[in-house]
């Protein structure tokens, strides 16, 4: 069942799939539609999930599940990693780049791959205090901590 993202609890499950490039509103929209209608009949063990999501920065598909009502199973969460699988396909767009980094420069998204952060701090384009989106939070109520100094994540490694 679907609940607009910001009535749905601060203790739902988070799952945030980042874009390798900025979406566009059809894009967002086209998103909106298949998230809206998949998450209508989205359930687990013949039980309704109440699920949102929200397309933030023109970059990042937030899934929400509230698992007060009813957890997610492994089955259940296979079937939204398909759909997003689809609508990745469907855009050519890219969701499941784990080696692409997302941070703010400038007032806006960068992605870089890992591959070339340390070329970015060799040139002063990335730092200690460059802020930097972890997608790896798991709960709606954490979100207000998605953007962190690179120093305070696993970044910090080539900072020294």
């Amino acid at each position: 069942m679907f609940i607009p993202f910001e009535n749905i609890a601060l203790s739902s499950r988070l799952w945030i799939y980042q874009a390798q490039r900025p979406l566009n509103e059809s894009e967002i929209q086209l998103i909106g539609t298949k998230l809206q209608n998949f998450m209508q009949h989205w359930e687990a063990h013949q039980q309704p999930l109440q699920a949102s999501f929200e397309v933030f920065h023109k970059q990042f598909v937030c899934l929400a599940v509230d698992e007060q009502q009813q957890n997610a199973t492994g089955c259940s969460i296979d079937k939204s990693v398909a759909v997003m699988r689809e609508i990745g396909e469907t855009l050519q767009v890219d969701f499941f780049d784990k080696l692409a980094i997302c941070y703010m420069a400038d007032e806006r998204v960068k992605t870089a791959k890992v591959s070339e952060i340390k070329s970015k701090i060799i040139n002063g384009e990335f730092a200690a205090n460059t802020m930097v989106f972890d997608n790896t939070i798991q709960e709606k109520k954490l979100l207000n901590a998605w953007l962190k100094p690179a120093e305070q994540t696993w970044l910090k490694k080539y900072l020294a």
